[in-house]
């Protein structure tokens, strides 16, 4: 007569199976490693602006209040941490990285402006996008020969699919805020 003997995994092949699959980050709150970085180029658009106007993005002091505005005279220190040369913030998913855009008007008369919605790049981002900005439908001022500066937030969800490094371009308009007529 043939008995079939059911044998359980050892307590050792258990052990090493879940070793393996939290190696390979499957399960059990694996980290993705090097998948987990998000890498936004910021670029700008600022063709109506007056010449000489440049926008640059600087690491953001600790007690910096996100979506904080400010415009400070010519010769005025504008409070910032350290610049971002290369225009590309760093962070994980999940985790937006705060950082402080100021706006220098080397011009000699000050002006107003607004930025258009954002375009990201790849736009399959979009949806999946954390995102607090600049693009909010307010009317900014800059002084004569000073700096304005905004601190936003910008990050990528877990959900999305899109792994590759992403751009997020605004284009920054002089003049008054379009009005629906």
């Amino acid at each position: 007569m043939y008995r079939q003997i059911r044998r359980q995994p050892s307590r050792s092949l258990l052990a090493l199976l879940l070793g393996v699959a939290v190696a390979l980050g499957g399960c059990a709150g694996g980290d993705d490693g090097a998948a987990a970085a998000v890498e936004i180029q910021v670029r700008w658009v600022v063709d109506s602006l007056p010449a000489g106007t440049e926008v640059e993005i600087f690491e953001a002091l600790d007690d910096d209040v996100l979506s904080s505005t400010a415009s400070y005279a010519a010769g005025e220190s504008v409070p910032v941490g350290a610049p971002i040369a290369d225009g590309v913030v760093r962070t994980g998913f999940d985790e937006p990285a705060r950082f402080v855009v100021v706006l220098t008007n080397r011009s000699e008369e000050s002006f107003r402006f607004w930025a258009a919605p954002h375009l990201p790049l790849p736009m399959a981002a979009e949806p999946d996008l954390v995102i607090t900005c600049l693009c909010m439908g307010e009317l900014y001022e800059v002084p004569a020969g000073g700096s304005w500066r905004r601190v936003v937030e910008y990050g990528l969800s877990r959900r999305s699919d899109v792994r590759e490094p992403l751009s997020i371009t605004h284009v920054f308009t002089r003049g008054a805020l379009p009005t629906a007529e």
